[in-house]
């Protein structure tokens, strides 16, 4: 759960600072375009990968 929370929050500190979205913004849209995957589950080092459609950034900053 922990990985999974700081994919999802580094995601959005991402959008917030790299491309100018609010982060209410952000976290909409994260949650109805973003895609999320389970990378490893096997050791106590869990990995969550969370990803943004490119479509969804601003034009000018693509």
């Amino acid at each position: 759960m922990d990985a999974f929370r700081s994919a999802q929050v580094e995601l959005i500190n991402w959008l917030v600072s790299d491309y100018g979205y609010e982060r209410w913004d952000a976290l909409q849209v994260v949650s109805q375009v973003g895609t999320t995957r389970v990378g490893n589950v096997v050791d106590p080092k869990f990995t969550v990968v969370a990803k943004f459609p490119k479509q969804y950034l601003p034009e000018i900053l693509r």
